[in-house]
């Protein structure tokens, strides 16, 4: 049986996901799989509520563990924010640098 589903706990592993495989680009190649296994516990907690967003999840777990392929973690964290209805995360400063799509 798939355990409770919990959105922040979902982002959280996504968000630590994101970091490692910062850290797999600077030198550090078994971070990959650190973030690898951070994605499949992001599948797990979302599994029993979110099923379509569990396996959004998976997808992006298998495409990186199989292509070694850019894994977009902010498409998934603006997805997840949208399905938690906080819409607040999505509002973007117009004079910010960074550019989220």
């Amino acid at each position: 049986m798939a355990r409770t589903s919990c959105l922040d706990c979902v982002r959280k592993h996504i968000a630590q996901a994101s970091i490692l495989m910062d850290e797999a680009s600077l030198g550090y190649p078994l971070h990959k799989w650190y973030a690898v296994g951070h994605l499949a516990e992001a599948e797990s907690e979302s599994l029993q509520q979110y099923p379509e967003l569990s396996i959004k999840i998976r997808e992006c777990r298998l495409s990186l563990m199989n292509k070694n392929a850019e894994v977009c973690f902010d498409k998934l964290l603006i997805n997840i924010c949208r399905v938690a209805k906080e819409d607040e995360y999505l509002k973007f400063d117009k004079n910010n640098s960074k550019k989220i799509a």
